[in-house]
C-alpha cells in the first residue's frame, strides 16, 4: 500500500510539473524563433545571389542556364 503524500509534497510535485511545462514551452518557442533566423538568413543570401544567376541563365542555353531561368522566375515572382 502506498503512504499518503502529504499536501506540501503535492504542491511540491505541481509546482515542478508546472515548471517543467513552462520550460518545454520556452524550447519550443526559442526553437520556432531560430528556425525562423535561418530561413530569412537563407532567403537574404539567396536574393543577393539571384542577380548572378539571372545573369548566367539563358532560356536557350545549356540544360543548367534553362533551369536558372525557370528558379531565377520562380524566385523573384513570389516577391
Amino acid at each position: 500500500m502506498r503512504p499518503e503524500r502529504s499536501d506540501r509534497e503535492d504542491e511540491h510535485g505541481a509546482r515542478k510539473r508546472q515548471h517543467r511545462s513552462a520550460s518545454r514551452v520556452h524550447v519550443r518557442i526559442e526553437g520556432l524563433r531560430l528556425l525562423k533566423l535561418m530561413l530569412q538568413c537563407a532567403e537574404a543570401v539567396a536574393r543577393g545571389l539571384l542577380p548572378e544567376i539571372s545573369e548566367l541563365a539563358s532560356p536557350f542555353g545549356s540544360s543548367p542556364e534553362r533551369v536558372a531561368v525557370y528558379f531565377s522566375e520562380a524566385s523573384t515572382s513570389g516577391s
